[in-house]
C-alpha cells in the first residue's frame, strides 16, 4: 500500500490480489482498525479524516466469495500528514433547538426548523458545537452561518454568548433555558432561502464544547436547521 497524504487525506493504493474463488473485496484498516470497504475492481481508497501532523498506519485485506479473509499486507504503509499551516473547517451542531415563551414547558428539538422573534411570543434559537476536531493551531476566525426561509429586511438577529454548553436539545425549554451572555454580532437582514453569515471569532477561541444564543428583536426569522454552519480558519503557530 502506497500512500500519498495531503494535510486531511490520504491516499492508500495497492496492487489487484488473485485467488482461485475470485477477489470480491478490499478492507482498508488505520492503525489495525477497519475504515473502508471498497469493491474488486477497486485499488485505492481516500482516508478524508485525517488531522494535520499525524502519523497513520495504514493494511489492506482481500476477501473473497466464499468469505475467505487475507492476511494484512505487510508492511503496513505509514505516512506522516504535514503541517496545516492555513485551514478551513466546517462544524454542523451537535445540538439546536428554540425556546418559545408562548409556551414556556414545550420543547422544540425535534422540529426541523426553529424560530427567533422578539414581537408577541418571545421565541429564542440555542446552538451547541464541538470543536474538538478543529486541527491543532490557533484559530484566527470563525463565521456562524445559517440558512433563513424567509426575508428580514429590517431587523435580522443578534447571536450572544451562553456559557452553558450543558443544556439538552430535546429538554431545553422558555423555562429552564440557559440565560445569554454578550452579543457576539448582529445581522441586520437575512434573505428568503439564503445563508447569512455571523462573525463570531470572539466567542470560539478554544477547542470544546460552544454554544450560541440567537435572538431576533422583531420579526419571526425562520432557520433551517440541517443547514446550520460554523466554519473556523485556523494556522499553526
Amino acid at each position: 500500500a502506497l500512500p500519498i497524504s495531503a494535510w486531511n487525506s490520504v491516499s492508500v493504493t495497492w496492487a489487484a490480489s488473485t485467488d482461485a474463488v475470485g477477489v470480491t473485496s478490499y478492507t482498508v484498516s488505520r492503525g489495525g482498525t477497519p475504515i473502508g470497504k471498497v469493491s474488486a475492481a477497486a485499488t485505492s481508497f481516500v482516508d478524508a479524516t485525517t488531522l494535520p501532523s499525524t502519523a497513520y498506519a495504514y493494511t489492506v485485506t482481500a476477501s473473497d466469495a466464499r468469505g475467505n479473509t487475507s492476511a494484512a499486507s505487510t508492511p503496513a504503509a505509514n505516512v506522516t500528514t504535514p503541517v496545516c499551516s492555513s485551514c478551513n473547517t466546517t462544524l454542523t451542531p451537535v445540538a439546536d433547538s428554540y425556546t418559545n415563551g408562548g409556551s414556556t414547558g414545550t420543547n422544540y428539538g425535534t422540529a426541523t426548523t426553529f424560530f427567533i422573534k422578539a414581537s408577541s411570543s418571545t421565541e429564542n434559537g440555542y446552538l451547541r458545537f464541538d470543536t474538538t476536531s478543529v486541527p491543532a493551531g490557533t484559530i484566527t476566525a470563525a463565521s456562524l452561518k445559517l440558512y433563513t426561509t424567509s426575508a428580514s429586511t429590517s431587523t435580522g438577529y443578534a447571536v450572544k454568548a451562553v456559557s452553558s454548553t450543558t443544556w439538552g436539545e430535546t429538554t431545553i425549554t422558555y423555562a429552564n433555558a440557559p440565560a445569554m451572555g454578550s452579543t457576539l454580532a448582529t445581522v441586520p437582514s437575512t434573505t428568503i432561502n439564503a445563508y447569512s453569515s455571523a462573525n463570531v471569532t470572539s466567542g470560539v477561541t478554544t477547542r470544546g464544547l460552544i454554544s450560541f444564543g440567537l435572538t431576533d428583536t422583531s420579526t419571526s426569522v425562520p432557520i433551517d436547521r440541517k443547514s446550520t454552519r460554523l466554519n473556523s480558519s485556523h494556522a499553526n503557530i
